[in-house]
C-alpha cells in the first residue's frame, strides 16, 4: 500500500505544478492552490481568496479543507492527501492539525512568516495528532512566488 500512495503523490504532484504553472497567469491571489484527495480521488480544489473576499481568513488551503469536509460529509479527513502550493501558515496548519489530515505536500517555504514546518513537537502532540509533512522543492514555484510578490511590491511603491 505504501509504495502505491508514493507512486500516486508523484503522479499528482506533477500533475499539480504544471496545473499551477498555468493557473498563475490569470490570478490576481497569491499563487496559492490547494487540493484535497481522498482514497486517490481529487475531492476538493480552491485558490487563495483573501484579496477578493478582503479577508486573511480565505486561505486556499482552509477553503479546501471545508469543502472537502463538506463533500465527504464528515467532521475529519483522516484518508485525505493535502496539496497545496506554500507551506501552511500556521492558521491553515491548525485547520489541518484539528482536521487530522494525516499527509501533507508543500512545493514552497514560508520565508516570512512561521508555517507548518515550525510547529513544534509538543503543540503537535497536544491535539494527539502528527501529519506526514513533505517539501519537495521545485525552483519554477519558488521562482513563480518571489516574482508575484516583487510584482506586487513594485506596484505598491508606484501609487
Amino acid at each position: 500500500m505504501f509504495l502505491v500512495l508514493e507512486k500516486f503523490e508523484k503522479k499528482v504532484s506533477e500533475d499539480f505544478l504544471a496545473y499551477l504553472l498555468k493557473e498563475y497567469e490569470i490570478s490576481k491571489e497569491v499563487p496559492s492552490i490547494t487540493r484535497v484527495y481522498s482514497e486517490e480521488k481529487l475531492i476538493s480544489e480552491k485558490r487563495n481568496e483573501v484579496e477578493s473576499k478582503k479577508s486573511k481568513l480565505y486561505h486556499s488551503e482552509i477553503l479546501a479543507i471545508e469543502d472537502a469536509k463538506n463533500s465527504l460529509k464528515t467532521k475529519l479527513l483522516t484518508n485525505s492527501i493535502l496539496l497545496t502550493t506554500l507551506e501552511p501558515c500556521i492558521q491553515c496548519s491548525g485547520a489541518i492539525i484539528l482536521s487530522q489530515i494525516p499527509r501533507v505536500i508543500y512545493f514552497a517555504e514560508q520565508t516570512r512568516f512561521l508555517g507548518i514546518s515550525s510547529l513544534s513537537v509538543e503543540m503537535i502532540y497536544r491535539n494527539n495528532f502528527f501529519p506526514k509533512i513533505s517539501f519537495y522543492e521545485d525552483e519554477k514555484i519558488s521562482n513563480l512566488i518571489k516574482e508575484f510578490f516583487k510584482n506586487k511590491r513594485n506596484i505598491k511603491e508606484t501609487i
